[in-house]
């Protein structure tokens, strides 16, 4: 028994020592000078993240870059990271981090109103970007998501849509409330979107189910969904 233990715990010193070192490579790949490049408490973390800092000359014109942060999220480099982003990547308790910051939560596997939240939210927004590829614009705030469902009447620009629309019904938060819409258009530049439950009390504010929740904030709660299915 104590065997199986120890060769378990190997392997995931193992891995780990893996994933941090294809993170330094990723990250030496990105710089264009690396004669001095020096990595500082570069760490593993749950949900196949990577986090640390780095020193380096990155530009022959420009100051050295030192203790810069970076986090490595699956194959992604990101270089520049929110301090959102970090405290909650960076942690073996994103759902805690998440809750102390947004109200939303705790997020754990009992949270059936989270885990729907979150799936809708992803059905939702690959919806969109979907209708996006094909229309060249996310939906008015006029048209609101009803636009994944069925045409929008009286628009020369929807010939592209995509017969039988993008979803075939629009789902409904926990608490049976149509999920909000917001978008500010900027000409022909791709604006971002937000989807919204105003959660169990049906008002803005609020703390655990009684929460705000923008989708926004999806690439969180993903994160966190996913360390919850593989515990």
């Amino acid at each position: 028994m104590i065997r199986s233990i120890l060769l378990v715990l190997v392997l995931a010193l193992t891995a780990c020592s893996s994933d941090v070192q294809k993170a330094k490579e990723l990250l030496a790949d990105s710089l264009v000078i690396t004669a001095d490049l020096q990595f500082q408490e570069v760490t593993g973390y749950k949900g196949d993240v990577v986090c640390g800092s780095f020193s380096a000359t990155t530009s022959y014109t420009s100051q050295p870059s030192v203790n810069q942060p970076f986090i490595v999220l699956g194959k992604k480099l990101d270089k520049s990271p929110s301090p959102l982003e970090w405290q909650i990547y960076c942690s073996n308790t994103p759902a805690i981090v998440l809750h102390e910051n947004t109200g939303i939560g705790p997020f754990d596997k009992t949270s059936a109103e989270l885990i729907k939240i979150t799936k809708d939210f992803t059905l939702l927004t690959s919806a969109m970007e979907a209708y996006y590829t094909d229309v060249f614009s996310y939906p008015s705030e006029e048209q609101g998501l009803l636009a994944l469902v069925s045409k929008p009447e009286g628009n020369s620009r929807l010939k592209n849509y995509r017969e039988g629309g993008y979803l075939p019904q629009l789902p409904q938060d926990p608490w049976g409330m149509p999920y909000l819409y917001s978008h500010t258009q900027w000409g022909r530049v791709k604006a971002p979107f937000e989807i919204t439950t105003l959660g169990k009390s049906g008002e803005a504010g609020g703390s655990g189910l009684e929460a705000d929740v923008y989708s926004s904030l999806l690439p969180y709660l993903k994160h966190i969904f996913e360390i919850l299915s593989n515990d």
